[in-house]
């Protein structure tokens, strides 16, 4: 008897031993909740190797969200999520349903525009997953906080010992963008106005401005800068049509000098979406230059002045400075 005893202890003892060793490597882990397919190094893991570009792939990867489309708030978004347990202590999304086209509340798969996903747990493990996966990160500061960012995912640490916060944003956030130097932002004013002043063509664009490369994937001809770029598309014979857009508006009064208008003003017009347009309000229609139409599309924080003067199209202003965001330069059609 004696022996089988001690046979059926050795037993239990390894068995007991066994289950130990598995559950530390994680074979009897703890299941995570039934919100989340995993864990944060799993959910990290997920996104960077196919990320999300609807609602329903990011519900794959960190579990269901719930949109409700019967509620305008919702079915617009942006909405977020708390959760009460699981490795995700919270989430918010911004959903990229243009409202004027779609109505929100049939957008059953909306396409996402950013996402913010808040981890309670995971930091020290991540990190270096991140960096495994994405190669070094470049080191940003969005309004004083210490950002991190790896390709398109941008990585803060959060309150908690061992928590952090990774987003997400289909279009690159502003303080990810490089900004220019006082000096980079003179010679591109300098150089658009000359152009606008002096003759608008391929030839002057490189002169003043810089080698236009091309663009395979658009079939035009490109020249960036930090936060801003112009595209050149050719147009009948030596025509061009060019298109500048930047980030962060240009002090735009040498490039209104330079159109050489007889009453320079601002059309304010609301369609799908308001536009601050530079016009002559001694000319009838678009500005011109050199036998091209010029449209200067003015920022937001344009500061105008509204002059009462009847226009069908639109509210008529006179600008006390001239943020410039686009040019667009195209023959009359």
């Amino acid at each position: 008897m004696s022996g089988k005893t001690t046979s059926w202890s050795s037993v239990l003892l390894v068995l007991t031993v066994g289950i130990c060793l598995w559950s530390a490597f994680g074979v009897f882990a703890e299941a995570p909740p039934a919100s989340e397919p995993g864990g944060a190094p799993q959910i990290v893991t997920a996104l960077l190797g196919a990320p999300p570009e609807a609602l329903s792939d990011l519900e794959k990867i960190a579990g269901p969200i719930g949109r409700d489309r019967s509620n305008w708030d919702e079915a617009m978004g942006p909405f977020a999520r708390a959760r009460a347990d699981g490795v995700l202590a919270g989430l918010r999304v911004q959903l990229a349903i243009d409202f004027y086209h779609q109505d929100p509340q049939k957008v059953e798969n909306p396409q996402l525009a950013s996402y913010d996903l808040h981890f309670r747990e995971g930091r020290r493990a991540c990190l270096p997953l991140l960096e495994s996966l994405a190669g070094p990160p470049q080191d940003l500061s969005d309004s004083g906080v210490r950002v991190l960012r790896f390709k398109d995912f941008y990585f803060r640490e959060a309150g908690t010992a061992d928590g952090f916060t990774l987003s997400w944003f289909q279009e690159e956030p502003d303080f990810a963008v490089p900004r220019r130097t006082a000096e980079e932002t003179r010679r591109l004013v300098a150089g658009l106005a000359t152009v606008l002043r002096d003759g608008i063509s391929r030839q002057a664009i490189e002169k003043h401005l810089g080698k236009l490369a091309p663009d395979p994937e658009r079939g035009d001809e490109l020249l960036k800068g930090p936060d801003w770029e112009l595209r050149v598309e050719p147009g009948e014979k030596q025509d061009v049509e060019i298109v500048f857009f930047t980030r962060r508006p240009l002090p735009g009064a040498p490039l209104v000098a330079a159109l050489r208008l007889k009453e320079p003003g601002v059309l304010l017009s609301c369609a799908h979406q308001c536009s601050r347009t530079v016009v002559d309000l001694a000319v009838p229609g678009r500005a011109q230059a050199h036998g091209y139409e010029v449209r200067i599309e003015l920022s937001r924080g344009a500061d105008l002045v509204e002059v009462h003067r009847p226009l069908r199209s639109g509210s008529v202003f006179l600008a006390r400075d001239y943020p410039v965001e686009s040019i667009e330069i195209s023959r009359p059609r």
